[in-house]
């Protein structure tokens, strides 16, 4: 009888689990544009790209910035980047985005 009420318990939280990332995954945009971390990158704009640990940090200036790399494509989950003589693409998972920084000056 306990193992059947903590199968049932385990049931209901996996479907409460993919439910929520099914809700999160499906509509990413929402109703008013992009949202979430990568909702301040453009396709065409330059960014500074910085290896963090594991993870990488994206930096973007309201001012034209000095970088090798330009935001190629920005999706729900990931976003890539080309180099300036357009020789590598190199996408990287929203995972992997330890941060955003938005210089602003």
């Amino acid at each position: 009888m306990r193992n059947a009420i903590l199968l049932m318990v385990l049931v209901a939280l996996t479907a409460t689990v993919a439910i929520a990332a099914a809700d999160y995954y499906g509509d990413p945009k929402g109703a008013k544009g992009a949202a979430g971390l990568l909702a301040v990158l453009k396709p065409g704009q330059t960014v500074g790209l910085s290896p963090c640990g594991g993870a990488y940090e994206l930096t973007v200036s309201t001012t034209k910035i000095l970088s090798r790399y330009k935001v190629a494509e920005v999706g729900a989950d990931y976003v890539v980047l080309s180099s300036e003589p357009k020789l590598l693409e190199i996408r990287i998972p929203v995972t992997s985005i330890r941060s955003i920084i938005h210089m602003k000056r």
